[in-house]
């Protein structure tokens, strides 16, 4: 038997070989570049006003989810009247997407804004 996890009914080993990221992370140890292009996008949102879409895109454990956390904990932390949220899973439809960015947010922080 070539693949120790055919036994199992697996092709491959299910668990990630890198850690899951930390919920909201304090140090950041991922792309600084990706970091860096993302705030200067941010902060051209806050100067114009105009909304834009930023796609982060990379193979898996390449620090996508990890860079997406410490800017939510950064902006949560840093900017006053500042909200970030994470979604991970934004689901089928508008209603998934909201229910997940209120569950993220949090309902004690939704009530005092």
């Amino acid at each position: 038997m070539d693949n120790p996890y055919q036994r199992y009914f697996l092709e491959e080993n299910p668990f990630p070989i890198v850690p899951i990221p930390e919920e909201r992370p304090e140090i950041f140890g991922a792309n600084q570049n990706a970091l860096e292009r993302i705030i200067w996008q941010l902060n051209k949102v806050a100067r114009t006003g105009r909304p834009i879409h930023i796609v982060l895109v990379g193979p898996y454990g390449s620090g996508k989810t990890h860079l997406l956390r410490y800017l939510t904990t950064q902006i949560n932390q840093n900017i006053e009247g500042g909200l970030g949220a994470y979604v991970p899973h934004p689901g089928p439809d508008f209603i998934s997407i909201y229910r997940r960015f209120v569950d993220n947010i949090g309902y004690e922080r939704l009530k005092k804004l």
